[in-house]
């Protein structure tokens, strides 16, 4: 992951690359108070918005609005790229949440003009040639101006925006911060007050998976940024909640499609 950031009179601007190596991308259903725009660039993606998927070919453009759950999965585990980049929601859109209809292409007339912008976002944060800033925040202004005036858009105030802010928001946050601990069934459904028949209905309408797997997926990506660190295989997998090898190669090899040496080996 290639990553930049500006931050000029209170706008935040990050521009990162994901699938630099040549791998699947398996981004977890999450949501943030940024705006993220993502350029496809190499192979298809399922990409999940609220609940919503489509599936994305090289020079798709997709706009998640602040607060979107949203998670991006490379489709039949092809290698993917996209650019990304993220910037905060205030400067332009306030209190509001905008749905927007995606993917963008170049059925749009100012398609071209909008992917330009993005590259020459990343471009300038990249290079950081004089008045980089300026440029960056610039283009920014014009890729949202476009988009406002020739994309199709809705003031999103969804049941399903307010069900995930404020129902699932709970579990999420107890998956985030208890991972390496045992987390049932039963805490997790508990921890967004419902009960367990309705908590599984509802977290796989708006995840698109279980949540065992959704868990599964979360604690094998974070092992898999921890193999960087020096420590070993077996350290990691029981920092990460499993409490067996075999369960985390099993599930590493599921998730990933190798092994956690040979991801170790790429570093």
């Amino acid at each position: 992951m290639h990553f930049e950031f500006v931050d000029m009179d209170n706008v935040k601007i990050r521009s990162m690359y994901s699938g630099l190596n040549n791998e699947k991308l398996e981004v977890v259903p999450h949501w943030h108070s940024e705006i993220e725009i993502l350029l496809f660039q190499k192979g298809h993606c399922i990409q999940q918005i609220d609940d919503k998927y489509v599936i994305t070919f090289p020079g798709d453009i997709v706009v998640i609005s602040k607060n979107q759950l949203h998670s991006t999965y490379s489709y039949q585990e092809e290698p993917c790229q996209v650019l990304v980049i993220m910037a905060d929601s205030g400067f332009i859109f306030n209190n509001e949440t905008i749905a927007f209809q995606n993917p963008i292409n170049d059925k749009n007339p100012k398609y071209t003009d909008m992917k330009n912008c993005i590259e020459e976002i990343h471009r300038e944060l990249t290079q950081k040639d004089k008045a980089y800033e300026y440029k960056a925040i610039s283009s920014l202004y014009n890729f949202f101006s476009m988009l406002l005036r020739f994309s199709d858009y809705v003031s999103e105030t969804t049941r399903y925006n307010d069900l995930y802010k404020n129902v699932l928001k709970n579990t999420f946050g107890l998956v985030q911060n208890s991972y390496s601990t045992e987390i049932t069934l039963e805490d997790a459904a508990r921890a967004s007050n419902l009960s367990v028949p309705h908590f599984c209905r509802l977290f796989k309408q708006m995840t698109g998976m279980t949540f065992k797997n959704y868990l599964q997926f979360f604690r094998i990506n974070m092992a898999e940024k921890m193999l960087r660190l020096p420590k070993t295989v077996t350290e990691i997998a029981y920092e990460c909640g499993f409490n067996s090898l075999t369960s985390f190669y099993r599930n590493f090899k599921k998730f990933k499609n190798y092994m956690p040496s040979e991801k170790r080996n790429s570093y």
